[in-house]
């Protein structure tokens, strides 16, 4: 193992300070100003200097830019992240709140510099808001801090990522933004009653599941009518994944859509108004006799979102088409959280599934025959032949149940959780977007 070799060097012409020459078990020669004219002062820093740099290249302690950031001041640290993120060209949106992300719980629990973050205060803070902030707010915060590390590593400020353990808040029993989808008839009353350019914006956000920001960037550039299946292409900068996505569109918008695109448009025009705040929107709502908020979930922009992709699983469309037209990547987005049935689908749904007992034209089996006798009380015992002989009663039913009944319960409901039936003739199949 070579020597670690430091000397010091006095002030020269052009160069006022002492100054350390030094050389590296890697054969490099290197110089580094001390910043002092006495020469006592200069002697000490130097001992100092090569007690640390050899602790630092034989693995014995940390290295002189960990301790820099130790101390460093933790906003300075925080916008020179942010500022690293817009270089890698993050959104706009997501550099302003990652940055208030980790400056508030900071300003919070009163961190100043790095080595005063910890992973207990961080969890007490995280326990204390959780009253006041929903667990997918809380689980963003985490996010940040994690990623806030990651570059404190990566640039030789921190040793190890503080966040990387903590775990997550579980987001299932947080129903702060629980949604629920608009059913055929309140579409309709909402469409009635909003005047023309927000009935045009409502249609369109109903049949694409496209997000508030995507249709307020979204421009007739965009718009691709002119072809065997028409769609939307939407640009990289303005999806939330920052990748181009093809949306397919129904006829139904498709007339729409050519409807409004009149003489003068530019493919640089918007294709809908988009109002900054949510007051239209909920006086459309209050307008159509629609409760903005109930038991099963509040009705924001959002719930339109939802509200496409319920009618696409009430419509059969597969799971997998789904996903794609809502660009999740988790077919569970798609499945779970974005689909909350309704009880009269649910009960339309039920109704499929054949009596176990056949309805004749004198009544219900339950009624007339049942599992008692005829001129037996329900107190009066029951015999074993009685039960035999009506169990055979049942088991002949049951053998000679209708089969149209029996072969529409053989059409199983592929996650029954999610209600998405799996079928292969619909129209979506054949637009060249998910072939």
């Amino acid at each position: 193992m070579s020597k670690i070799v430091c000397s010091l060097l006095p002030p020269a012409k052009n160069k006022p300070y002492y100054r350390i020459r030094y050389h590296l078990p890697d054969g490099k020669w290197k110089t580094k100003s001390l910043g002092v004219k006495s020469k006592d002062v200069a002697r000490k820093r130097l001992v100092e200097f090569r007690d640390d740099l050899e602790r630092e290249v034989y693995g014995l302690g940390p290295s002189k830019g960990i301790k820099e950031g130790a101390n460093a001041d933790l906003k300075e640290l925080v916008r020179e992240f942010v500022e690293d993120l817009r270089a890698q060209n993050r959104g706009v949106k997501y550099c302003d709140n990652t940055e208030r992300q980790l400056l508030l719980p900071a300003q919070e629990i009163g961190w100043k510099t790095i080595a005063e973050v910890s992973h207990s205060d961080f969890t007490r803070w995280r326990s204390s808001s959780n009253q006041t902030r929903g667990a997918t707010t809380l689980n963003r915060y985490r996010e940040s801090w994690v990623s806030f590390y990651n570059w404190l590593v990566k640039t030789e400020r921190c040793e190890r990522n503080l966040f990387q353990h903590i775990s997550k808040v579980d987001q299932t029993s947080d129903n702060r933004r629980k949604r629920r989808s608009l059913n055929d008839d309140e579409i309709r009353m909402l469409l009635k009653v909003a005047p023309d350019w927000r009935r045009e914006l409502y249609l369109i956000a109903i049949h694409t599941g496209l997000r508030r920001s995507e249709l307020k960037n979204l421009t007739w550039g965009d718009v691709h009518l002119n072809c065997e299946s028409p769609y939307l292409l939407l640009r990289a900068e303005t999806t939330k994944n920052k990748k181009a996505e093809p949306v397919a569109i129904h006829s139904e918008l498709v007339d729409l859509l050519r409807s409004m695109f009149g003489l003068g448009k530019a493919k640089s025009d918007p294709v809908v108004r988009m109002f900054s705040r949510m007051e239209p929107f909920r006086a459309d709502l209050k307008k159509a006799g629609i409760p903005f908020e109930t038991e099963r979930g509040r009705v924001d922009f959002h719930a339109l979102r939802h509200t496409s992709n319920e009618r696409m699983a009430r419509a059969g469309v597969p799971i997998t088409y789904a996903q794609r037209q809502m660009r999740h990547s988790d077919v569970k987005l798609t499945s779970v959280q974005y689909l909350n049935p309704e009880v009269q689908a649910i009960s339309e749904a039920i109704k499929m599934i054949p009596a176990i007992f056949q309805e004749t034209k004198e009544g219900s089996h339950i009624g007339s025959h049942g599992l008692v006798p005829n001129g037996q009380g329900e107190s009066h015992g029951v015999t074993k032949g009685d039960l035999e002989e009506d169990s055979e009663l049942v088991e002949n039913q049951l053998v000679c149940h209708d089969k149209s009944q029996t072969d529409t319960v053989s059409q199983n409901i592929e996650n029954g959780s999610s209600g998405w039936v799996r079928t292969n003739d619909l129209v979506v199949n054949s637009h060249p977007l998910y072939r």
